[in-house]
């Protein structure tokens, strides 16, 4: 991989973790605690891919933790990313459930 390409992903991952912190800054000024949840969530899972995939690069750490717990390398690999997808989960059923609530609260019935 390219010199230029490594920045350039780098930037990305940069951008999309200031994003994420902008999110929850706007959030908490409107006093949207569901959004905030949901960008706090979306941070965590994104600061946490990070470190697992710096994790993962070791291949003696990864059986190490397979050790561990005494499952082999790719069960291993397939709980962490199921848990880190049950965040994600966790963090659009949050933002989902309240603006459908939002939305019902504020629905008019049909007057002629």
């Amino acid at each position: 991989m390219s010199t230029l390409q490594y920045l350039f992903g780098m930037a990305i991952e940069i951008g999309y973790l200031l994003l994420l912190a902008a999110g929850i800054m706007v959030c908490k000024k409107y006093s949207y605690k569901a959004g905030t949840y949901f960008f706090i969530f979306m941070l965590a899972e994104a600061i946490m891919n990070r470190l697992f995939g710096m994790i993962a690069k070791n291949i003696d750490m990864m059986q190490w933790l397979a050790e561990v717990f005494g499952v082999m390398i790719g069960e291993l690999i397939a709980f962490i990313r199921m848990g880190l997808n049950c965040i994600v989960f966790a963090a659009f059923l949050i933002l989902v459930l309240d603006l459908y609530r939002k939305l019902k609260n504020q629905q008019k019935p049909f007057q002629l």
